[in-house]
């Protein structure tokens, strides 16, 4: 299929020529910081006499709507984990959580030898995180197409948490230095823990 693009155009990079990067080193890409509720019980406020004891599967589900949703930035979350009756320590529990616009966020619930619960998302990539994956897919695409010489800042998927898709797929926008044109950037994220992905730059600029 011919290409829509001049000869210099930075368009048609395809998965037979994928560029592969991997994000800076101790950003969060997904798998959030450890976040930690003591099963046992959550102050309400007042003295010993107001505290909540809680199951494993009621402070999981309290810490996603509350520290997790937080952290997200995606507005109000719902949780929904199963039975932990019996957890021990090292036992890894799959929960959801959903946002008010219908994503959603795959979480494992960990349960601490401390009898603490850890939480960990498997599909969401943080906002303050996708900056890494830019920078990353620049380097990526210069290096399979050293005649781009694109810039810091070429590519851009925005600054809002994403939950990816079953497809794994995040969606950027690359601008050509050269004709000024958008392309659709597609980064399928192989490891979010290890900030691992591929892409494929469209042949075609949007119109």
């Amino acid at each position: 299929m011919a290409r829509a693009t001049t000869r210099d155009g930075i368009g048609g990079l395809r998965p037979t020529e994928r560029a592969s990067g991997r994000s800076a080193a101790g950003l969060l890409a997904g798998a959030l910081a450890a976040v930690a509720l003591l099963t046992g019980c959550l102050d309400s406020g007042g003295d010993a006499e107001n505290l909540t004891v809680l199951t494993p599967t009621q402070a999981a589900e309290q810490l996603i709507i509350g520290p997790l949703a937080e952290q997200v930035g995606l507005g109000p979350l719902t949780a929904s984990c199963p039975d932990m009756t019996g957890a021990k320590g090292g036992d890894v529990y799959p929960c959801t959580a959903a946002t008010e616009a219908a994503r959603q966020l795959n979480v494992d619930a960990a349960i601490l030898p401390s009898g603490q619960v850890e939480l960990s998302t498997t599909n969401v990539i943080l906002g303050s995180a996708l900056s890494s994956f830019e920078q990353s897919a620049v380097d990526a695409i210069n290096k399979v197409r050293p005649d781009a010489n694109l810039a810091a800042g070429a590519v851009e998927c925005g600054d809002t948490s994403v939950v990816l898709p079953d497809d794994r797929m995040l969606i950027c926008e690359l601008t050509d230095p050269r004709t000024e044109q958008i392309f659709e950037v597609s980064l399928t994220v192989d490891d979010i823990e290890g900030r691992q992905f591929s892409l494929v730059v469209a042949d075609r600029p949007k119109s």
